[in-house]
């Protein structure tokens, strides 16, 4: 009997983008996968209750510690 392999969604995430796998809020840290390891993520946010549920594709924008600092990929205006 042979095990079904699984393919993982493609995101074709860029160099400084990551999936949320914890949710992320204004007031609460989450978690990230990126460049494939996990890390605790931050979210910059000019406004307060912006929640970034898991699946969903974030920028990374720097690093505090072992923190990321993210903000969604919504967010940013795309170029025409």
């Amino acid at each position: 009997m042979g095990f079904s392999e699984e393919k993982a969604p493609d995101y074709s995430l860029s160099e400084s983008q990551g999936i949320v796998t914890k949710t992320i809020s204004s007031t609460c840290r989450g978690r990230v996968k990126y460049m494939a390891s996990y890390w605790m993520a931050q979210l910059q946010t000019d406004g307060m209750g912006a929640i970034i549920e898991p699946g969903e594709i974030v920028e990374i924008l720097g690093r505090m510690g072992n923190t990321l600092l993210v903000k969604s990929v919504q967010d940013s205006p795309e170029d025409a």
